[in-house]
């Protein structure tokens, strides 16, 4: 299993944090490689350039 954060930037100027679960892959009797992955959003969000103190905590 492989962990890794993303960071997303939305709209707003803002960076999202989330978490991928990697757990390996599988191959479909059609023969595709599907790979199997969860992501779960931590609702935990940066600031790009903070302006306030309390953007900078």
């Amino acid at each position: 299993m492989k962990i890794s954060l993303i960071e997303r930037k939305l709209p707003s100027g803002k960076i999202s944090l989330i978490i991928e679960y990697y757990k390996g892959s599988e191959i479909s009797p059609e023969g595709k490689r599907k790979h199997l992955r969860d992501r779960e959003n931590l609702k935990l969000y940066l600031h790009n350039s903070p302006n306030y103190a309390t953007e900078r905590k």
